[in-house]
């Protein structure tokens, strides 16, 4: 067997150096059941209020613990990048742009109903997650969960009437040509149809 040309860029895998590239502490590598990055700006924007209203909810990226990171092993261009928003403020490492939904096993004692799992909806009473006011009505006050089932498998069921879309597949609570519920894994996209994106 014929030896092929090395790497041109000698790259050092941080595991081998017995750290995790995530950025997460060690704690939360044993805590933290699912990580939701938001794609859309609408997304964001229901981050970015749950900063404000749940933040055990959310990771910021401010919020990573350092000694986990490789500091020289950071994008460089990331570090100098400064941008600014349409009121003139700086948004970047202290902002909660970026920031990800982490559902945590230590945050379970916080939610509305601690046997139903994490709900994401419309209504601040019954949600865990709170999606903004919806004038069209397609997000129902509870709309979906998030929870782990008696197998240990991470699964997300729709509660509401218009469905929740999961990896391409539209799940129905209310329709029985539809699926409640499906398993989620790492890439799964979850995804809310809905005529007014705001």
């Amino acid at each position: 067997m014929s030896q092929t040309q090395p790497s041109t860029q000698q790259v050092l895998d941080p595991r081998r150096l017995g750290r995790n590239n995530s950025g997460l502490s060690e704690f939360d590598t044993l805590d933290v059941i699912a990580i939701l990055h938001p794609t859309t700006p609408s997304a964001i924007k229901i981050v970015e209020n749950a900063a404000d209203r749940c933040p055990q909810h959310v990771l910021l990226r401010n919020s990573l613990n350092s000694d986990s990171l490789n500091l020289s092993l950071t994008d460089i261009e990331e570090q100098e990048t400064i941008i600014i928003n349409d009121n003139g403020e700086k948004v970047g490492q202290g902002s909660r742009t970026g920031a990800d939904l982490v559902l945590r096993m230590s945050s379970a004692s916080t939610l509305v109903f601690k046997s139903r799992g994490f709900i994401f909806g419309r209504n601040p009473n019954s949600a865990d997650i709170v999606f903004g006011q919806d004038s069209g009505k397609r997000i129902s006050n509870q709309h979906f969960r998030i929870y782990i089932n008696e197998n240990g498998i991470l699964m997300v069921e729709d509660l509401s009437t218009n469905g929740t879309i999961v990896d391409d597949k539209l799940l129905k609570s209310k329709d029985m040509r539809f699926d409640r519920s499906r398993m989620i894994s790492s890439g799964s996209v979850l995804c809310i149809q809905s005529t007014n994106d705001a």
